[in-house]
C-alpha cells in the first residue's frame, strides 16, 4: 500500500479526492471573505475631483452636509445682476443646531433670506469688499439626520462684466462652497435678445461641460458634484450683444409716438367708460400675481410692507419687486421707501380695482 504525506499526515490515496474537495472549500471561503471585507473599503477609498471614487469617511467629518445648492444667476442687463441661491442642509452630528454660517465672496445689496414659511433672522459681517460671513437662524432647531432648505436673494454691487472690444460680453463667477456639497449647480440666464458669443477656438463659456438650455432665452449651467469646503468652482460664459436693436433715432420717436397715441387713446376711452374700464382693462393687463397683491393691500387698509406681501403670499422676494414695479409704472400703486423695506399704497386707479 503506498502513502503520501500532507500537512504532517499520513493519508491513503482513496482519501486524496476528500482533501483535494476540502481544499477547495477553504478556498471557497476565503475568497467570499476576501470580497466581503474589502469591496466596501474600495467603495471608500480617497475621492477627489479628478477620480472616480469617494472616500466615505469625508462626511464624517462634516458637521452640517449641503445636500444640494442651486444658484440661478439673471442677467437683466450689463449692469443690473440679480442672484437666487437655494439650499438643503442636512445635520450629521448627534446634536441640535439652530443657526449656519456661510460666506459669500460677493459684493452685494439687498440681501434677503427666506424658507417656505417667509423671511428668516440673519446677520452679516463684511469682512471686506467682496467677502461676507453670513449667518442664519433656522425657524426651528435641526436634530441628528434632519434636514432643512432655505434661500437667498440678492442683487450684485460690482457686476462682474467685462466688454471686448465691442462685440461681446464676458461674465465671470466664482461660487462660494462652505461646506461639504454633496451636489451644487450654477444656471446663468444672459439678456433677452442675445447669444452665446462663438468665436474660432475662442471659448465661449467654461467649464465646457455646460448644459445649454435655448428656452427661447438662453440658459448656461453647470453641475458640480461633491465639493468639499472652499473648493470654489469657477465659470465663465461670453455672450454677444443684444440684436435687433434700431437706431438712436429710431428708438427715440418711435416710444414717443406710441406713447402719444397710447395715451391719448387711453384717456379716451377711459372718460366714456369711467370705473368699469379700469376694471376691465385690470383684469385683461395684469396677471394673477398682480391681481393677488393688489387685493391683499386693499384688505390691509390700502397699505403694507413689501416684506408683509412676501410672508403673505409665500412668494420670493423677487417676484414681489418685479410686480410691484410693473404695478407701479401702471399707476395701481405708489411705493415708498421706509427703512431697509418698502411701503405698498394703492393710488386712486388702484382702488378702482378693487371696487
Amino acid at each position: 500500500m503506498s502513502y503520501i504525506t500532507r500537512n504532517s499526515f499520513l493519508l491513503d490515496k482513496k482519501d486524496d479526492n476528500i482533501l483535494h474537495y476540502k481544499s477547495n472549500y477553504k478556498k471557497f471561503v476565503f475568497l467570499v471573505l476576501f470580497v466581503t471585507f474589502m469591496f466596501p473599503l474600495q467603495m471608500c477609498s480617497c475621492y477627489d475631483s479628478n477620480s472616480d471614487c469617494y472616500d466615505c469617511s469625508v462626511m464624517a467629518q462634516y458637521s452640517q452636509i449641503i445636500k444640494s445648492h442651486h444658484i440661478k444667476i439673471d442677467i437683466l442687463s450689463i449692469d443690473e445682476i440679480y442672484i437666487t441661491e437655494s439650499f438643503y442642509v442636512k445635520q450629521e452630528y448627534d446634536s441640535s443646531i439652530s443657526s449656519l454660517d456661510f460666506w459669500l465672496n460677493h459684493s452685494l445689496q439687498s440681501l434677503s433670506l427666506f424658507d417656505g414659511k417667509g423671511e428668516l433672522n440673519f446677520t452679516r459681517n463684511e469682512v471686506t469688499n467682496s467677502s461676507s460671513l453670513i449667518s442664519v437662524d433656522f425657524r426651528n432647531k435641526l436634530e441628528q439626520n434632519q434636514t432643512t432648505y432655505f434661500y437667498l436673494f440678492y442683487k450684485l454691487d460690482k457686476i462682474p462684466i467685462s466688454e471686448n472690444g465691442g462685440s461681446f460680453y464676458i461674465f465671470e463667477f466664482e461660487s462660494s462652497i462652505t461646506y461639504f456639497t454633496e451636489f451644487h449647480e450654477i444656471s446663468v440666464k444672459i439678456p433677452t435678445k442675445s447669444s452665446i458669443h462663438e468665436e474660432g477656438e475662442l471659448r465661449s463659456f467654461y467649464p465646457d461641460n455646460a448644459t445649454i438650455v435655448l428656452d427661447p432665452i438662453v440658459y448656461v449651467s453647470w453641475s458640480f458634484y461633491l465639493l468639499k469646503p472652499f473648493q470654489n468652482p469657477f465659470c465663465f460664459v461670453r455672450f454677444d450683444k443684444p440684436a435687433g436693436n434700431p437706431s438712436i433715432l429710431i428708438s427715440i420717436i418711435i416710444p414717443i409716438v406710441g406713447m402719444i397715441f397710447g395715451i391719448s387713446g387711453a384717456v379716451i376711452f377711459m372718460r366714456r367708460k369711467g370705473r368699469k374700464t379700469v376694471r376691465i382693462l385690470s383684469n385683461t393687463f395684469l396677471n394673477n400675481t398682480q391681481k393677488r397683491i393688489i387685493n391683499l393691500i386693499s384688505e390691509n387698509d390700502g397699505k403694507m410692507l413689501q416684506k408683509e406681501l412676501c410672508s403673505q403670499t409665500g412668494f420670493i422676494k423677487s417676484r414681489i419687486s418685479r410686480n410691484l414695479v410693473s404695478l407701479e409704472k401702471k399707476g395701481f400703486i405708489k411705493r415708498e421707501k421706509w427703512g431697509r423695506n418698502y411701503s405698498i399704497k394703492l393710488t386712486k386707479t388702484g382702488w378702482k380695482v378693487v371696487e
